[in-house]
């Protein structure tokens, strides 16, 4: 093969893991977007009964919910039952990386999803999302 080793199995799992990161960029966003950490940090909580006080869909909320649990952002302490684990703590609303997370699953999100226009032509990509350069 021209010299180029194939990859192995824990570099194509780095690899995997690399390409996943914006669906775990979104989640956290999101549910620092609704306020479930601030949700949880009150009590634990079943998807359906927290659905309705953050405007969401109960069932999508508990798919989101098992997402942050596999992320450690909450823990499941009994069945489709959701608490907030201390990293979960850093994304309610009175910690400095909650505006973090809120900026980076936004607009920084949405700045890098352009990237392939800005490495083409040069132009910075906020223009045209914004209509304003990031520092206007």
């Amino acid at each position: 093969m021209d010299g180029i080793d194939l990859p192995t199995a824990e570099s194509a799992a780095k690899l995997e893991d690399l390409i996943a990161g914006y669906q775990r960029t979104q989640a956290l966003y999101v549910s620092a977007k609704l306020g479930i950490p601030d949700r949880l940090a009150q009590a634990p909580q079943r998807a359906e009964t927290l659905a309705p006080s953050i405007g969401a869909d109960p069932r999508a909320l508990y798919r989101l919910l098992r997402g942050l649990a596999f992320l450690g952002v909450v823990h499941e302490p009994a069945p489709g039952v959701f608490a907030l684990t201390r990293l979960g703590e850093m994304l309610r609303s009175n910690s400095p990386l909650h505006d973090e997370i809120l900026l980076t699953g936004d607009a920084f999100y949405a700045w890098w999803g352009r990237l392939e226009h800005s490495v083409r032509t040069g132009e910075s990509s906020v223009p045209g999302i914004e209509g304003v350069s990031a520092f206007e």
